[in-house]
C-alpha cells in the first residue's frame, strides 16, 4: 500500500504514521512525507524503496513543496540502472503541474528528468482541498503538462496519475486501486479510482514495455 503524505488532522504526524503501520502491520505500507508533515515527526519512506523481478518504487521527498537537486540526482541514478520494460512508481505528495496559485520548485527540471524514462509511473497528491480537476484521472505519453503559469504546457512521455485523497476526495477519487498483469515483457497496469464506498468511478489502463 501508498500513502501519498498529509497524515496530520488534530494529532501529530507521528501518531497518524504509527496508525498506520499498525492498522495494515500484515501488509507492505509506503508512507511518503507530506508538506502538513514537515517537521511534525514520524518515519517516512524516500529513494528507492522497492526493486524486484516486477516493478520498483521510489519515494521523493517533496515536503517542502519542491524537488531537491539530491532527490533527482538519486532518482536519476535509480533510473538509469533499472531495465526500461520494468515499471518505476515515483511516489510524491507534490505533483509537477501548477494548480491555481501553487507551483512547485524545480518541477520543470524533474519533468525534462522523467521524460527521458517512459517506463516511469509518478504518482502524485497534495492539491486535495483544491479541488483539483486532476484528481481521479491518469496522463499518458502525448497529453501534456504545464508545471507554472508563466511556462509552456509540455508534452510527456511517462504516465502521470493522481493518487486520491482519503479525505478530500475530488471528483469522487478517495482511492486508487492498481493491477499489474506482466506478460511476455510487457506490463498492462489497470487504474481504478474509488469512493468511499468501493465504487470505481474512474479507469484507466496503461502498456509499459
Amino acid at each position: 500500500m501508498i500513502f501519498g503524505g498529509d497524515y496530520v488532522g488534530k494529532t501529530s504526524a507521528e501518531s497518524c504514521v504509527s496508525a498506520v503501520k499498525n492498522q495494515f502491520s500484515g501488509t507492505p505500507s509506503i508512507l511518503a512525507k507530506g508538506n502538513h508533515d514537515k517537521s511534525k515527526g514520524g518515519k517516512y519512506d524516500s529513494g528507492l524503496v522497492v526493486n524486484n523481478d516486477d516493478y520498483a518504487i521510489y519515494v521523493m521527498d517533496s515536503s517542502s513543496k519542491s524537488f531537491t537537486s539530491s532527490d533527482m540526482k538519486n532518482l536519476k541514478s535509480s533510473l538509469d540502472q533499472i531495465n526500461s520494460s520494468k515499471p518505476v512508481f515515483v511516489v510524491s505528495h507534490c505533483p509537477i503541474h501548477y494548480f491555481g496559485k501553487r507551483t512547485i520548485g524545480n518541477a520543470e527540471k524533474l519533468l525534462s528528468l522523467l521524460n527521458n524514462h517512459k517506463n516511469v509511473i509518478f504518482l502524485w497528491g497534495h492539491n486535495h482541498s483544491k479541488k483539483d480537476s486532476n484528481y481521479g484521472t491518469v496522463k499518458v505519453k502525448g497529453d501534456t503538462i504545464q508545471c507554472s503559469k508563466s511556462s509552456s504546457a509540455v508534452p510527456i512521455n511517462f504516465t502521470y496519475a493522481n493518487m486520491g485523497a482519503m479525505n478530500q476526495g475530488n471528483n469522487g477519487a478517495y482511492g486508487l486501486l492498481m493491477n499489474l498483469i506482466n506478460s511476455s515483457g510487457n506490463t498492462n497496469i489497470k487504474f481504478y479510482y474509488k469512493d468511499l464506498s468501493g465504487k470505481t468511478v474512474s479507469n484507466y489502463s496503461v502498456d509499459i514495455s
